[in-house]
């Protein structure tokens, strides 16, 4: 993830987006859910644990949000 706070949120925004998990705590509460865990959330816990592997923050999702992430990935620093 980037370093500055602004780029590391857009970067989550971004995957929000394509993956309907929400990015921040606030945003997921906003949404009324309560019982998800945001990116955010499971990034910092990453870091915490393993700093430098990537972090899953969904799986089984459809070949095209896939696709659609991958080329995102190659724009935004942090998406692998």
């Amino acid at each position: 993830m980037p370093d500055d706070n602004d780029q590391a949120l857009a970067v989550l925004n971004r995957l929000s987006a394509l993956i309907d998990v929400p990015a921040t705590r606030a945003a997921a509460d906003a949404a009324g859910k309560m019982n998800v865990r945001s990116l955010q959330d499971m990034v910092l816990e990453g870091q915490g644990i393993a700093p430098y592997r990537a972090v899953v923050v969904k799986s089984d999702i459809p070949q095209a949000i896939a696709q659609e992430s991958w080329k995102t990935s190659r724009t935004c620093q942090g998406l692998t």
